[in-house]
């Protein structure tokens, strides 16, 4: 089974770590998917410009940038390709969860009860998400990052690394929690959040 993976930067080098981990994929018969470095080789694999030089099969994308992420997800889709999940086997996830297509859970990570993670999403490195938490599309869930029990996160939206969500938070649709920063309640659409507790960023002094 032909496995493509977007991407040929250090988040590639993750989520090719979490496959060559999981037995059911031949890591042996894996590409990545990266014009900028076509002709290369990464990590040992080799590196092509364009999906279409292949039949579709398999895919993750592993591009930390949210919107880009998204794009080549739907760029793949389009093309005929179908999404698999990389789960790295130290994660921890409880039976009642809900994963969704071409998500990345890393090393280290707990999920608890009736989570529910959407397509395309990064769980990275020692992320804690509690029961009940809804994790939209196409979002990202940094290292060391904690979402209490409840708590929403929308499409495109960064939780950021050693940030902390209190139960029942709302990161609003491509919101950015920043680095280390603490949630109480709600975070807007489009909104940067910062500090203990988060405000939003206004302008270059905030």
């Amino acid at each position: 089974m032909k496995i493509a993976i977007i991407g040929a930067g250090g988040h590639a080098k993750v989520v090719l770590d979490a496959l060559s981990l999981m037995k059911s994929f031949p890591v042996s018969a894996t590409c990545l998917i990266d014009p900028a470095k076509a002709g290369h080789r990464f990590a040992g694999l080799p590196v092509l410009a364009s999906a279409r030089e292949l039949k579709p099969a398999s895919f993750i994308v592993a591009i930390g940038d949210n919107a880009r992420r998204k794009r080549c997800f739907e760029e793949m889709l389009l093309l005929g390709w179908q999404p698999i999940n990389a789960v790295h086997p130290s994660a921890i996830i409880a039976r009642q969860v809900a994963l969704g297509r071409g998500t990345f859970i890393g090393p280290n990570v707990v999920i608890n009860p009736d989570a529910q993670i959407g397509d395309n999403v990064i769980v990275n490195s020692a992320a804690v998400v509690e029961h009940d938490c809804r994790i939209g599309s196409h979002s990202h869930v940094a290292p060391g990052s904690a979402l209490g029990g409840g708590v929403q996160v929308g499409e495109g939206a960064l939780v950021g690394i050693g940030s902390t969500v209190c139960p029942l938070g709302v990161v609003g649709n491509w919101s950015v929690l920043g680095a280390g920063a603490v949630l109480l309640e709600r975070l807007d659409e489009g909104a940067t959040g910062i500090g203990v507790p988060a405000r939003v960023k206004r302008g270059k002094e905030e």
